[in-house]
């Protein structure tokens, strides 16, 4: 082999391990769950686990019509770090026309207690295991 096809190799297999080396994000686990509030699915909006390390990343789902999400970390479901959480959920009715411009302009509306959607007041907590089962269920409360 020539010495530059022998320097290209090396500088590309000491690539290669220093990529691979890079990625110190802690395994994820699949989650999934549900929302009620008032004794029935949350229809829309977002769940967000904000870890209670503060070094992880943060975690979403988006709620389905039927009240249910998964979470996100890096990948549409692929899930959340073990550990515990603080949940946020937020939930709004859409809002109409933009404000200033248009004559019947009205702003979102809160669907649930504003408690909920502020990581300062929210009551839900949840952890998160070491395994790919993970079902968390939040029931808010008026």
């Amino acid at each position: 082999m020539r010495p530059i096809a022998q320097f290209v190799l090396a500088v590309c297999v000491v690539t290669l391990a220093i990529v691979a080396g890079c990625d110190q994000s802690p395994p994820v686990y699949k989650v999934r769950g549900t929302v009620a509030y008032q004794g029935k699915p949350l229809n829309t909006g977002v769940v967000a686990f904000h870890h209670t390390d503060a070094k992880s990343p943060l975690v979403k789902g988006e709620i389905g019509p039927d009240g249910t999400f998964q979470l996100t970390t890096r990948r549409p479901g692929d899930g959340a770090a073990a550990g515990d959480y603080q949940v946020t959920v937020t939930s709004m009715t859409p809002g109409q026309g933009i404000e200033g411009i248009d004559k019947d302009y009205r702003p979102p509306r809160p669907l649930i207690p504003l408690k909920y959607m502020r990581l300062d007041e929210t009551p839900l907590k949840a952890t998160v295991e070491p395994r790919d089962d993970n079902v968390i269920n939040l029931t808010l409360a008026p």
